[in-house]
């Protein structure tokens, strides 16, 4: 089990645990990462909704709707 971390927002916005270090850059990178796997995410049901877009078409084509040949 992990301590808990002891962590203070500074005049600037920065965050800083009880070292001085800021972590600020960390919990950008956190929020950029989330960010990511949202827009993955929506990247993959836009895929999936493509693809039975398209299965739907294929099964609803008739002889009416095939050029001739």
């Amino acid at each position: 089990m992990t301590k808990p971390m002891m962590v203070w927002k500074d005049s600037e916005g920065n965050f800083s645990d009880l070292n001085g270090n800021i972590i600020r850059e960390t919990l950008d990178l956190v929020a950029n990462v989330d960010e990511i796997i949202g827009e993955r995410q929506n990247f993959i049901a836009s895929i999936e909704q493509s693809h039975r877009a398209n299965n739907h078409a294929w099964t609803k084509q008739t002889s009416w709707d095939m050029p001739p040949g």
